[in-house]
């Protein structure tokens, strides 16, 4: 039976349950903090062996192109994420026969990508999943033992508020921030060129300041 062909207040029960439906994924976009899933105490799980994720969001010989996972499938899409943020940044100081996150300059181990910063490509159904999902079973998500997904950086994350600069320690003048500071040397060495019209320094010309702000501002 089509819902129009439903009583009236038939209608209403299915239409707010499925807002009701709605509102609960989004609430779940950023996870369940580790409460699972109805359906994931409901059933058995199954292992979805392998698992190959396109890394399209660490770049350089020291990290893995493509990643293999083994995960169970009552965990959630947030789950599988979280997987794939540690995965993915882990880099190999033997030539690629082991990867660990290792420590970076600052002498800490390198942060996993976290899960809010990843977007899937599931390439069987040649579309995006959509952040909602985050707390939906790959069961339910009907992910098979051998899905083929592509690991991309969200564009938004990238955006994201941090502190630019801190008070030095010993001189107490303000300076900037490790990760500002190579975000800034990153833009720069990006929209800045050696040429004639620099007169030999690396410099940005008019016209990259122009790509530049019109990138930073679409």
């Amino acid at each position: 039976m089509q819902l129009g062909a439903r009583p009236v207040q038939e209608r209403r029960i299915i239409r707010s349950l499925f807002l009701l439906k709605q509102l609960i994924r989004a609430s779940e976009k950023n996870g369940t903090h580790d409460l699972r899933p109805h359906e994931s105490l409901s059933s058995k799980s199954t292992q979805l062996a392998a698992l190959q994720v396109s890394n399209n969001i660490t770049h350089g010989d020291q990290y893995r192109g493509r990643i293999e996972i083994s995960i169970g499938d009552q965990a959630t899409l947030w789950d599988l994420k979280k997987r794939i943020g540690i995965e993915l940044a882990k880099t190999t100081l033997d030539g690629g026969k082991t990867y660990e996150l290792h420590p970076g300059a600052d002498g800490k181990p390198t942060p996993p990508i976290h899960p809010a910063a990843i977007r899937l490509f599931q390439m069987a159904s040649t579309s995006d999943v959509k952040d909602p999902k985050n707390g939906v079973t790959l069961k339910e998500l009907k992910f098979k033992s051998s899905e083929q997904l592509g690991a991309f950086r969200k564009n938004a994350y990238l955006t994201r508020r941090g502190p630019i600069v801190v008070d030095d320690e010993e001189t107490g003048e303000a300076k900037l921030t490790p990760p500002a500071d190579r975000a800034i040397s990153e833009v720069f060495q990006e929209y800045s060129e050696v040429s004639e019209k620099t007169n030999g320094q690396r410099l940005m010309t008019s016209d990259l300041c122009v790509d530049f702000v019109s990138k930073v501002t679409k």
